[in-house]
């Protein structure tokens, strides 16, 4: 197994003059139909037999979501069929655009795009938008390969005697956990408790790919732990749709758990949350790659993006030191202003202050009052610290930056719960700032002797040229 695209590059080498000659039909039939729709309905029919055949060949070469994306095209053009007096506008633009579309991503992916079809994702919500649809999912075109090598630590634990005598245990313990996290009763233990059944479920299975779904199932509970699923995303009847998986396991049957695993990859890879099992799935199953690239900000954009966010930040800290002094009044204005601070952090490229900034906005409602405020005192104004860090080395910003936002996060929660602080979470947050500030001290270090030897080699070339105007610099190439 390899982390490559799991279409197959040879095979629509070969099919891409045919694919071609598809699309350019259906254009051709379907202006035709445009241009006198009461006389050539006729070409409309060649049209969707035409985007029939491509549907069979974009799903033989592995393009999966081009290949929903022919078929919500399909779809559009049938429709069309069926009121052929009824031609719109719309119609007239968007047919031709989806087309285009098609044609445009698979010449990307020949000459060596990544095969991420959500960058198909505005045409296929003009498509679905012509049928009446109100709200498109991009989860429709999310098709990571699976055929990944797993890591080892997946597969090195061999699987317990009498697994299936236990798959009842944990799928009690999770659907228990399960109902109280419903109610939002103790959200974080209940996780963990659900974490526990899944980890039960996966070491019992044999050592193949199946533990991969329970790993990943694991991850996605992570995300939702940290609060790092975008608040569009609803998780929960994918909890349910992983109940029904150990249900099926139980039973000692076999299911298609590819859309379920999806849809968790899908999730998995939109999270703003950062943990090690979180990082590790994105990398074995390489999600960032299945996603649409963000424009990049112009320099000049994003310098008063932050700008803005800095000055915002400023103002939010001299909130909080008001709070924890004993001024009530501020504990709800720092509500009003952490949000604001997440606000900024959305207009920024993914996955880099927004986690950190949400982490501050969700804490802020605990400290309601300067009493919960005193309890995560030192540790709030470090995350508002870490914050200010971020804008300032947004530009070279890394995990480790994620894994302090996650352990600050994890202090203040364990703080306002009153449990005992954990050494070893500040140890390694002393680490990690460590390791930052020297990164932070070598880059301008780096700079700064690279200037300086560019000094050097401009005196020594005039030295040299002075004294042996006919001669080469015997330092450099001698005589």
């Amino acid at each position: 197994m390899t982390n490559d695209p799991s279409f197959d590059q040879n095979a629509l080498a070969a099919v891409k003059p045919g694919i071609e000659g598809v699309l350019a039909e259906i254009a051709v039939q379907l202006e035709r139909f445009f241009s006198a729709p009461a006389n050539n309905a006729a070409a409309l029919e060649v049209a969707k037999v035409e985007s029939r055949r491509l549907l069979g060949v974009l799903k033989m070469v592995g393009l999966e979501g081009v290949a929903v994306f022919c078929a919500e095209l399909e779809i559009a053009l049938s429709e069309l069929a069926a009121h052929p007096q009824q031609v719109s506008e719309m119609q007239r633009e968007v047919l031709p655009r989806a087309i285009i579309a098609i044609q445009d991503y698979l010449h990307a992916l020949a000459n060596g795009a990544k095969n991420a079809s959500l960058r198909l994702f505005p045409q296929y919500q003009e498509l679905q938008q012509l049928r009446g649809m109100e709200t498109s999912f991009e989860m429709d075109l999310f098709f990571p390969n699976l055929a990944v090598q797993l890591p080892q630590h997946l597969l090195s634990t061999p699987p317990k005697g009498d697994a299936r005598a236990t798959f009842k245990v944990h799928r009690t313990q999770y659907q228990q956990a399960l109902l109280r996290w419903l109610r939002q009763e103790d959200v974080e233990a209940t996780i963990q408790q659900m974490q526990q059944a899944l980890d039960g479920v996966k070491r019992s299975v044999p050592q193949d790919d199946g533990r991969a779904f329970w790993w990943i199932a694991s991850a996605l509970l992570d995300c939702i732990k940290m609060d790092g699923l975008p608040p569009e995303l609803n998780a929960r009847k994918l909890l349910g749709r992983i109940d029904q998986q150990i249900r099926t396991v139980a039973e000692g049957k076999s299911a298609d758990v590819r859309p379920v695993l999806n849809e968790m990859l899908y999730l998995i890879a939109r999270s703003h949350a950062v943990s090690k099992q979180v990082e590790e799935i994105k990398q074995v199953y390489a999600l960032d790659d299945y996603l649409p690239e963000h424009p990049t900000i112009p320099p000049g954009e994003l310098q008063q993006l932050l700008g803005n966010m800095r000055d915002q930040l400023r103002i939010t800290q001299e909130c909080w030191e008001k709070a924890v002094q004993g001024e009530e009044s501020a504990c709800e204005q720092f509500m009003k202003l952490a949000e604001q601070l997440v606000m900024h952090s959305e207009k920024l490229d993914r996955n880099t202050l927004q986690y950190l900034a949400k982490q501050i906005q969700v804490l802020s409602e605990y400290a309601s009052t300067t009493e919960h405020a005193r309890l995560i005192a030192i540790d709030m104004a470090m995350a508002l610290l870490l914050l200010n860090s971020g804008i300032e080395n947004y530009n070279r910003l890394d995990n480790g930056f994620q894994e302090q936002a996650r352990i600050l996060s994890e202090r203040m929660q364990a703080a306002i719960k009153q449990q005992p602080e954990d050494i070893r979470q500040l140890g390694e947050l002393i680490d990690l700032h460590y390791q930052m500030e020297q990164a932070e001290v070598m880059v301008p270090l780096a700079n700064e002797m690279l200037v300086n030897l560019q000094h050097v080699e401009q005196g020594l070339n005039a030295y040299f040229s002075e004294r042996y105007p006919t001669r080469n610099c015997p330092v450099c190439c001698g005589y």
